[in-house]
């Protein structure tokens, strides 16, 4: 086993809960992509919302990748030019788009520097399952759109509005009625469409070539040669790709149960950590 490639989630993964990169971390990354280990990052974010990670991690300098949108999009970081690209076709999202109506989410479709939203007044949510009365409120809509660089849009129907292919659609909405309504939401397109939680409060639709594991196979064909880090559902299938998957301390359980380590929490160095233990020789 010559482990030459390391894939990273951020939220929740690379990313601590200030949405920083812990010093020691980015410091070890950084030096192990001078001894010729290659680093992608693999978020649902989009693109726009990675490339300044990248860029502080020295990808670009480095040859290294990352892939957006859930898998639905990869770029070269040396060049920024898209390598892999999965779009659901503007019929498929507007049919996608009016059926969400029925539900109580906040659907989220971007395009170039903009987010489209129906009402850029209707963005607040709880975070966290079971929220008491006085729990806070969250501005995901704000959130969602200052973490990808966009310029916020309110057009009333996205479903009327939606006449462009677009890598993906995201919704939010109470981790709760989320869970409660995922396979009945889902349901109509689970042949036609790939849905995955991103985080308890997110659920994101893409086309059915559009996963993690599925974009970086295309990308590294030889999974001996990766280790993989990750937290929520929609990195089980990156896991189970790589020769060794690793859940951070703070993952889901499904994805724990699936790994082949655990590490500490991404508040704990927990990557760090496990940099150290697979790469001893390195550093």
């Amino acid at each position: 086993m010559t482990l030459n490639t390391i894939v990273l989630d951020l939220d929740g993964t690379l990313l601590n809960s200030s949405k920083t990169i812990s010093p020691k971390t980015k410091e070890a990354l950084i030096h192990l992509q001078t001894k010729g280990i290659r680093v992608i990052l693999a978020s649902g974010r989009p693109s726009s919302g990675m490339i300044d990670i990248a860029r502080s991690l020295s990808m670009h300098r480095h040859h290294g990748r990352i892939i957006a949108f859930n898998g639905a999009c990869a770029l070269e970081m040396s060049t920024l030019e898209p390598i892999i690209e999965h779009f659901i076709e503007a019929p498929l999202a507007q049919k996608l788009l009016a059926h969400l109506e029925n539900y109580l989410l906040i659907p989220m479709v971007s395009q170039d520097n903009r987010l489209y939203v129906n009402s850029v007044f209707n963005g607040m949510i709880h975070l966290g399952p079971h929220p008491k009365e006085d729990d806070p409120l969250f501005n995901i809509i704000e959130y969602e759109a200052t973490g990808g660089h966009f310029l916020l849009q309110e057009v009333g129907s996205l479903a009327q509005h939606v006449n462009f292919p677009v890598y993906k659609v995201l919704v939010a909405g109470e981790p709760d009625y989320l869970h409660d309504q995922q396979s009945i939401m889902f349901g109509p397109f689970k042949d036609i469409l790939h849905g995955s939680f991103s985080a308890p409060f997110y659920y994101e639709f893409t086309h059915p070539d559009a996963d993690k594991a599925k974009t970086l196979r295309k990308l590294v064909m030889d999974p001996s040669t990766v280790i993989a880090f990750g937290d929520s559902q929609n990195d089980i299938s990156l896991l189970q790709y790589a020769h060794v998957g690793i859940a951070m301390g703070n993952a889901a359980d499904d994805v724990k149960r699936i790994a082949d380590d655990i590490t500490a929490t991404n508040d704990e160095e927990g990557i760090y950590h496990s940099l150290l233990t697979y790469f001893p020789d390195l550093f």
